[in-house]
């Protein structure tokens, strides 16, 4: 009876909250990180997303073909994939979306390998769309708070509702976008585990998953003097 009690306390310590799909890096990403020096090739805003990262271009991009596009490795190769890769890029502000197929691929990452030039191009273009149509709707907050840890109720309260508002999209079957400070990134799972949530997500800046945790106090709060972290997904 001891042994039983002891593996449900233990089980309830680490609760999963819920998994979008299984993401895999080096399949599932794009084939260059953020701040990528060809991104200067592309006129003056690629020359800004050299030096300045178009973090949450890569980010929006890797959402839609996660989510919004099948490939299918084993079929002849489509001759209409350039079409389909602009395509693709609509559908991020799409209501209601119609699976792309996408034939003789594996993945994202082999794609972007094939036509690296216009996902560098995307990365740019997309970047900006959310940050003047997105990012702009909680800009005014995120400006007077930055990289200001927490020290608030309300901002305790805030990060909470941020939080619960990203764990229902994971659950829904999309991938929540994350702005910590001046950088955006993908999130791939939530999970529950002694008094904190733990995040991975997929961050443009490296070649493996990446986690953050927040931590929780006894009033069912984040902790004061933790960063702040925004949601700038866009609903489906």
């Amino acid at each position: 009876m001891k042994q039983y009690l002891f593996k449900i306390i233990f089980l309830s310590l680490i609760v999963p909250i819920c998994l979008a799909a299984p993401f895999q890096m080096g399949k599932d990403d794009l084939c260059f990180l953020n701040k990528d020096p060809e991104l200067a090739r592309f006129g003056f805003l690629g020359k800004l997303g050299a030096k300045d990262g178009v973090c949450q271009g890569i980010a929006g991009l890797s959402k839609i073909y996660f989510e919004n596009v099948e490939f299918r490795p084993n079929e002849p190769m489509d001759l209409d994939v350039d079409q389909k890769i602009i395509e693709a890029l609509k559908t991020y502000r799409q209501k209601k979306v119609v699976k792309i197929l996408i034939r003789g691929y594996d993945g994202l990452n082999t794609l972007c390998k094939e036509h690296r030039d216009v996902f560098l191009q995307q990365s740019i273009d997309l970047n900006l769309q959310i940050a003047v149509k997105d990012i702009s709707l909680v800009y005014a907050e995120f400006n007077s708070t930055k990289d200001t840890p927490i020290s608030t109720p309300k901002q305790q309260s805030d990060m909470h509702k941020t939080i619960q508002k990203q764990i229902q999209i994971l659950k829904s079957g999309h991938s929540p976008m994350i702005l910590v400070y001046s950088h955006v990134m993908l999130v791939l799972d939530i999970h529950y585990s002694l008094n904190e949530y733990i995040y991975t997500y997929y961050d443009s800046n490296y070649l493996v998953f990446r986690t953050r945790s927040y931590k929780y106090g006894a009033d069912g709060l984040p902790l004061l003097g933790q960063k702040m972290l925004w949601d700038i997904t866009l609903q489906p």
